[in-house]
């Protein structure tokens, strides 16, 4: 029996089968850095969509995911890595150097005392359901270096 895969498409599932190429309609959306889609979560789902496509792993083809990344990122992404590589062309970089800039360029380090304000600062906004509330204090939470007092922050 073959095994299926679910893509997230315009509010439906479309099941693929794993033996085929993907239709030509089925895309992942672009990452954008004001949605709450962390860029981490966004290069999972890109790997996942390579995974589906049946394209190898970076190590045996290192092109076709490259090229999947480059085209599946947006164009207003593409343009900001494109100028981060110069004098270069991010097809001259390996998928894992891609990531790491677009990573300084989205999501800067920052200090883990800032993350600790934003979570003990972090309120519960207006019409927002508790369950996206507590999944937004998990992520600032999961970079604040609490360790073992992880659990206790998130209880306080």
């Amino acid at each position: 029996m073959a095994r299926r895969a679910r893509i997230y498409e315009d509010e439906r599932y479309i099941l693929v089968n794993q033996q085929s190429q993907p239709l030509p309609d089925q895309k992942i959306d672009p990452y954008n850095p004001n949605s709450e889609v962390t860029l981490d979560d966004w290069f999972r789902l890109s790997e996942i969509y390579c995974n589906i496509c049946r394209i190898p792993m970076e190590i045996e083809n290192p092109d076709e995911r490259r090229s999947v990344f480059l085209n599946t990122i947006g164009a207003r992404n593409f343009s900001i890595l494109r100028r981060a590589c110069l004098p270069l062309e991010p097809e001259n970089f390996p998928l894992e150097d891609l990531k790491q800039i677009l990573q300084r360029k989205f999501e800067p380090e920052s200090h883990v005392q800032t993350y600790r304000t934003m979570f003990l600062d972090r309120c519960q906004k207006p019409g927002e359901n508790i369950t996206d509330f507590c999944l937004a204090s998990q992520t600032i939470a999961a970079k604040c270096n609490w360790e073992t007092q992880y659990d206790q922050a998130l209880r306080d």
